[in-house]
């Protein structure tokens, strides 16, 4: 008899967890974080093995986490946004100050364009000063080319067929395999 309580004990608490674990839940996905989690510690004091509701509090606590970092966030940027108000109230000298500065790093974005034009006109020059070096050696060879004259081409030509001559004559003739005359069917 005592077993049959125990068994009945057992899948009533693992019922109530799998419940509190649907409760948990429902209340995470509407947003009610803090209840949500204090169910789950409520249901992991009885049944501190039940990993379901372990992974489920983790979550939830992650959760909660970002949401604090987020208020944090958004009062550091409410803090920033108050500051730039105090500073545009403060008056003409902030504006001016300002003014200097937004004219000054206008100033040094222009000596940087023309520095970076100066340093694409030198490159362009050394650009052309190469290719008109390419095109000089171009036509130094087409000179060179042209300078040699019939004889020399007729005398290349006669000892460029010499050498082929004498490859063929070195390669032996190649006797060709007596084929068996008879039905092919």
């Amino acid at each position: 008899m005592k077993i049959i309580y125990f068994v009945l004990f057992i899948t009533a608490l693992l019922w109530a967890n799998d419940n509190i674990f649907d409760k948990s839940a429902n209340l995470y996905i509407k947003g009610n974080l803090p209840e949500a989690a204090r169910l789950i510690q409520t249901a992991l004091q009885a049944d501190p093995s039940d990993e379901k509701l372990r992974a489920l509090l983790e979550k939830i606590r992650e959760e909660m986490n970002k949401e604090k970092e987020d208020q944090q966030d958004q009062q550091s940027q409410d803090q920033q946004k108050e500051d730039k108000q105090e500073e545009q109230e403060q008056g003409d000298n902030g504006e001016n100050n300002e003014q200097q500065k937004d004219e000054e790093k206008e100033q040094s974005g222009k000596e940087e364009q023309k520095e970076k034009e100066q340093k694409q006109a030198g490159q362009d020059e050394k650009d052309k000063e190469n290719k008109d070096q390419e095109q000089k050696e171009a036509q130094q060879a087409e000179e060179t080319a042209e300078q040699i004259n019939k004889d020399e081409a007729e005398r290349i030509l006669n000892a460029l067929r010499a050498d082929e001559k004498e490859a063929q004559k070195k390669k032996a003739p190649v006797k060709g395999t007596r084929r068996a005359r008879g039905k092919d069917w």
